[in-house]
């Protein structure tokens, strides 16, 4: 583990002295247009305009480039912050991203005889590897539809769909959306968020503190719960929430891909059903979302069995993501929300009993 970090440590170092040397490496206006061209279908298209815009968060820059035909694509970048940039290059990020689009979504998505389209059309997804400098250039999806809790249904056929992918062994993904051989780094800096957001965010009701003093409790917990959830091994997203989906035609589109790696396909479920719905609205909704997804993959239901104990396990993993990012967020209610939220999905589904077992030994079996 130490190594790992080590490497992509220094590896991070000598890519932003390379960059500093050679300067960036950014993307010429010919390659914009002659990229817009191929994706179109299109000759003779001139770029008329960049202008940047708020939209990536703080883990990218986005821009976006207007034809003389009236279209536009956007473009995604590294960000400006070399603190970001820094994380970006530990979890690979941004080579993940590019993978995905450039061997997965290609190849599964959107042509004959294949999946229903899941993403926005690429036209163009490059990384350097002496730089870090890193550029999407996506189709921009301005007829999108604003996010409504009737999308659930179909968010959870896209992601059933994705989880049906199956992913060459050679593929290089990591085991988990935070790399499954950093687990117990990433776990010290769970314990160490934790102990900041129990000061920032005094709101959390007792009960809530409670169960995430108990995840920090016990040296080894996340670690220990990151295996289990690596044992199967779906295509995931690993940030699967309505601001990172588009409803196009009733179609949901599904984008931010930097997070994508092999995992069980119950870390996409939980994070995406504890998130999207405030509580009650989920009781109410959820064992219809249980049974499409269990239908998308062809898969006999039974409520109680749905994914085992995994669903447990899932939970957990992403409040203990949610608290990670409160930590350090400028987006107080939003972080708030969704720990109260991932909380209120975990004691629902029982996780406290499965976090006991697993301090005790570990329980439970996986499923696909």
């Amino acid at each position: 583990m130490t190594l790992v970090y080590t490497a992509r440590t220094w590896k991070f170092s000598l890519q932003e002295l390379a960059s500093y040397v050679v300067g960036e490496e950014t993307v010429s206006r010919a390659a914009v247009e002659k990229a817009a061209e191929a994706l179109f279908g299109e000759s003779g298209l001139a770029l008329e305009e960049e202008t940047p815009f708020v939209g990536g968060g703080e883990n990218s820059s986005m821009t976006r480039y207007r034809f003389t035909s009236g279209k536009s694509l956007v473009g995604k970048r590294r960000p400006a912050s070399k603190a970001a940039r820094r994380i970006a290059a530990i979890q690979r990020w941004y080579e993940r991203e590019v993978y995905f689009y450039n061997e997965i979504s290609s190849a599964f998505f959107g042509g004959e005889g294949k999946k229903k389209k899941l993403t926005p059309r690429c036209a163009l997804a490059t990384y350097s590897q002496l730089t870090g400098e890193f550029f999407l250039l996506l189709e921009d999806v301005q007829e999108a539809t604003p996010w409504q809790d009737d999308h659930c249904e179909a968010a959870v056929v896209a992601m059933a769909r994705l989880h049906d992918v199956e992913v060459p062994a050679e593929a290089p993904l990591p085991l988990t959306p935070i790399h499954l051989e950093l687990a117990p780094l990433i776990e010290g800096y769970f314990t160490w968020a934790w102990s900041v957001v129990k000061e920032t965010y005094p709101e959390l009701d007792d009960r809530v503190r409670a169960l995430v003093d108990d995840l920090c409790r016990v040296q080894g917990t996340y670690a220990s719960l990151c295996e289990r959830l690596a044992k199967v091994k779906n295509l995931v997203h690993g940030d699967f929430r309505p601001d990172n989906l588009f409803v196009v035609d009733g179609e949901v589109l599904v984008y931010d891909w930097q997070f994508v790696c092999l995992a069980n396909g119950a870390y996409d479920f939980a994070y995406f059903v504890g998130l999207a719905l405030d509580t009650d609205e989920r009781r109410k909704r959820e064992p219809a979302l249980r049974r499409r997804y269990a239908s998308e993959r062809n898969k006999p239901f039974d409520d109680a069995a749905f994914f085992g104990t995994d669903l447990q396990v899932a939970v957990l993993l992403a409040l203990a993501s949610f608290v990670i990012g409160a930590a350090t967020a400028t987006d107080h209610d939003l972080h708030l929300n969704g720990i109260n939220r991932l909380a209120a999905a975990a004691f629902d589904w029982d996780a406290p009993n499965a976090l006991q077992a697993e301090e005790e030994g570990g329980a439970g079996g996986s499923r696909d």
